[in-house]
């Protein structure tokens, strides 16, 4: 019988602990110093690989003689064989994974809820805005925070502490160092700002780090027809033996309040994601969480208008998020991609060009329930934007 092993790459040939022992800049110096003449393209990509969890990848491999198929977004790349040979991964291809389309991330649901064609111009056409120049600058913001309560687990760092923990985690991966040491470039400009941020939440929130660690956990919830992935952030308070006492769903985001702070859909997304972490909390980990939160750590911490933002996660509250969820998968399945334009959306949106921005109807006359928010502008509870927000 033949024996098959599905590989993903982020988070199994890397990991957090990987990029926190070398920064990623350090580690991409030292492959271009070895291989003087391979693209700047390249040695990005093998800086992603840990040899130890090759070995460890290896080892499988032969002990059980499987065929290696890559599932993992990478297996698109074009470099993806010449990659495997260069970090010693002791295996052909033997072949890659299609599309699932009964399979969805948070953020392509996100993109139904707003605007069904917005999802059907980068789910079904496969069209791909320009990456950012800081993509990866919450990410990183994400991993120092996770790194600060794996080191604090009993008492909050000072500032200072939390501010180097930053400094020796940050990196990003489309944008490097400058090679002016007098100046200072977009990368320098970025590790500042994420110092400050990681050293103001530790500042902020010591209690978070009082008798309490930082889980971050994958899921896969089943959501009528499809399952939706995601990762949940939570915080646990423990005992003196390790046994869980309170379970926090806080979703940290490097982001400031808009400019309009009462705009009612602003939390529409922020909420939804909280709601569904909570559920996805109960049913993966068994954990219940009884609060959940949104963490805008751009935003400044004022007693009238705190940086943290309690979001509902009773149970008619995760219930509506899931049923949300579970109505834009049938209508995807049933291939409804009407275009539900606004000026504030469509100002927004990467597709704006290409689009014809006409209003269309949905086939179906089901609307899903209101998604409860924090009190914004004495709304409590708001419709998801392709139909709440509609010119």
């Amino acid at each position: 019988m033949n024996k098959y092993l599905f590989l993903d790459i982020d988070g199994v040939l890397n990991s957090e602990e990987f990029y926190v022992e070398m920064s990623q800049n350090d580690r991409m110096n030292k492959i271009h110093k070895e291989n003087p003449n391979m693209s700047g393209s390249m040695v990005y990509k093998l800086s992603n690989f840990d040899p130890k969890a090759v070995e460890r990848l290896n080892k499988i491999l032969r002990e059980t003689e499987c065929k290696l198929v890559v599932s993992s977004s990478w297996r698109f790349d074009t470099d993806l064989e010449e990659l495997f040979e260069i970090v010693d991964i002791n295996a052909n291809i033997f072949g890659i994974t299609g599309i699932n389309n009964t399979r969805y991330r948070g953020f392509e649901i996100k993109d139904y809820l707003e605007c069904p064609m917005k999802y059907r111009f980068r789910k079904i056409y496969g069209f791909s805005p320009a990456v950012p120049e800081l993509f990866g600058y919450g990410l990183t913001t994400h991993t120092a925070i996770n790194r600060l309560h794996q080191l604090y687990p009993e008492s909050a760092p000072t500032r200072e502490e939390a501010q180097e923990i930053a400094s020796d985690v940050f990196h990003l991966k489309h944008v490097f160092p400058s090679r002016n040491s007098d100046g200072e470039g977009p990368y320098e400009r970025a590790k500042s700002a994420s110092k400050k941020l990681v050293g103001n939440y530790a500042n902020d929130y010591p209690n978070d780090f009082i008798q309490s660690r930082s889980l971050e956990q994958r899921f896969e919830i089943k959501a009528g027809k499809a399952l939706i992935t995601g990762a949940i952030d939570l915080l646990l308070k423990e005992d003196t033996n390790g046994n869980i006492l309170d379970a926090k769903v806080v979703d940290f985001k490097s982001m400031d309040y808009p400019k309009n702070q009462n705009i009612p859909f602003f939390w529409i997304n922020m909420a939804l994601q909280v709601q569904l972490y909570a559920h996805a909390a109960d049913v993966v980990l068994n954990e219940n969480a009884k609060t959940g939160a949104v963490h805008l750590l751009k935003a400044e911490n004022e007693n009238e208008l705190p940086n943290r933002v309690e979001i509902p996660i009773d149970d008619i509250s995760i219930q509506t998020a899931v049923s949300n969820v579970e109505w834009a998968v049938n209508r995807i399945l049933e291939g409804e991609f009407p275009m539900r334009p606004s000026s504030q959306k469509c100002s927004e949106c990467d597709f704006v060009k290409i689009c014809a921005k006409h209003k269309e109807d949905f086939i179906s006359s089901e609307i899903p329930a209101p998604i409860k928010i924090p009190m914004t502008n004495n709304i409590s509870e708001i419709y998801v934007r392709c139909f709440s927000d509609i010119d």
